[in-house]
């Protein structure tokens, strides 16, 4: 099935965009997960770039039990960025995360980061590197590159962000054109963007420590993990977050919640 959705929504509703590339099987736990535990009133849209992708079919089981869950064909080109824009344009809430449907762990945090959004907070970021957050999973090279480009680039930036190449990123809908994303960037690299542009526009922004438990629970799905491809591109947007953030002289500090966590 294909649905774009444009019915009127509740107002706080949650649109959890989901990019997938025959990610079916993790897709379903990952769906009845988030629907056990998450209490906001929420949406779950699925990108798929092809149509014979198997999380059509996921979906259209999940539909069978969840009438939250849809899927949005992707016609704008290949890619993250591409699916994540046409994600958005579909998606009914005010507020949208952009959510990996091969990690479990960031659904503990979709509470929190709400509480922050409802708080005036406009972009909320999650962390693996700071304030109790952890990773699991995933090749060794690619934690090893992750942790080290995370820390090296707050040292050399003075981004007040720790974790700004994780994919988990909530905000409000109706700011996401300011984000002007790259269609062209590789995997998951929009969320590197939108962590430094979210910092240059001067925007309220958060940060929420997770457990990543990324590609433990399944084996299956086709990853767009390309290493020699991904440094390219991310270390673009390293060099051009070192810059503007450097001249940038005062970033906004990171918002708090008054209430215990």
């Amino acid at each position: 099935m294909s649905s774009s959705s444009g019915a009127s929504a509740p107002a706080g509703l949650l649109s959890i965009v989901m990019p997938v590339r025959d990610d079916g099987a993790t897709l379903q736990i990952v769906s009845k997960v988030i629907n056990a535990l998450l209490t906001v009133p929420h949406e779950i849209v699925v990108v798929h770039d092809t149509a014979d992708d198997d999380a059509v079919e996921a979906v259209a089981a999940l539909r069978e039990k969840f009438d939250n869950v849809f899927c949005v064909h992707n016609k704008r080109g290949r890619g993250v960025a591409n699916a994540v824009i046409s994600g958005v344009e579909a998606a009914n809430g005010t507020y949208v995360v952009t959510f990996a449907a091969d990690d479990l762990g960031p659904v503990l945090a979709l509470e929190k980061m709400v509480r922050y959004m409802d708080a005036g907070c406009q972009f909320v970021s999650v962390t693996r590197y700071a304030s109790g957050g952890k990773c699991f999973g995933g090749t060794p090279i690619a934690r090893l590159l992750s942790r080290w480009a995370n820390r090296t680039f707050g040292w050399f930036s003075s981004s007040v962000l720790t974790d700004c190449t994780m994919g988990f990123k909530m905000f409000r809908k109706d700011i996401f054109p300011l984000f002007e994303l790259d269609p062209k960037g590789a995997g998951w690299s929009f969320a590197f963007d939108m962590s430094i542009k979210s910092q240059l526009l001067g925007l309220k922004i958060a940060e929420v420590p997770i457990v990543s438990l990324n590609r433990l629970f399944d084996d299956e799905g086709t990853s767009t993990f390309s290493l020699w491809s991904w440094i390219k591109v991310y270390m673009r947007w390293y060099w051009y977050g070192v810059r503007k953030l450097h001249l940038f002289r005062a970033p906004s500090p990171l918002m708090r919640l008054e209430e215990s966590p």
